[in-house]
C-alpha cells in the first residue's frame, strides 16, 4: 500500500506545484473550498461552457480521502487551481443514487459494493482514493 501511494502523493506535488494564475471561478467566495457539483450537473456545464472535470472518487470510510478533505481540498492554491481548471465532483463510490451520463444509466452493483460509474473510472481496479 505504501509503494503505491509514493507515485499518487508524488503526481499531487507536481500537479499543484504548476498550477495555473488565472482568477478562482468556481471557488465559494473567501471561504476557500471547493465548489463540488454532482456528476450529471458538471456534465450540463461541460455542454454550456467546455471544460475539463476533475473528479474526487472517495468513500465514507476511507481515510486518506478524509485527510485529503481536511487539508489538500482546503489549500487555497489548490481550491483556486480548481476553480480555475475543472467542473469539481465528489463522487462517492459506494453511492446506491442512479447515475445518468448522457444515455448510460449507472447504478450500485452489489457484486463490487459500489456505483458502476466508479468501477469504471476505477477501471475495475479498487482504490481509494482516485482523483480522474
Amino acid at each position: 500500500m505504501h509503494i503505491r501511494l509514493k507515485p499518487f502523493v508524488i503526481s499531487l506535488i507536481l500537479f499543484f506545484t504548476f498550477q495555473s494564475s488565472s482568477q478562482a471561478q468556481h471557488a465559494k467566495p473567501n471561504t476557500g473550498v471547493i465548489s463540488w457539483m454532482s456528476f450529471e450537473d458538471a456534465v450540463a456545464l461541460n455542454d454550456k461552457a467546455p471544460k475539463k472535470i476533475f473528479i474526487d472518487v472517495y468513500t465514507a470510510w476511507c481515510g486518506w480521502c478524509k485527510k485529503m478533505d481536511a487539508s489538500t481540498f482546503k489549500d487555497t492554491a489548490v481550491v483556486k487551481y480548481i476553480a480555475d481548471n475543472y467542473y469539481a465532483v465528489k463522487l462517492d463510490a459506494e453511492t446506491r443514487d442512479t447515475i445518468l451520463f448522457r444515455d448510460k444509466i449507472f447504478v450500485y452493483k452489489p457484486e463490487f459494493k459500489a456505483n458502476e460509474l466508479a468501477v469504471s473510472l476505477l477501471n475495475g481496479k479498487w482504490a481509494i482514493p482516485v482523483l480522474w
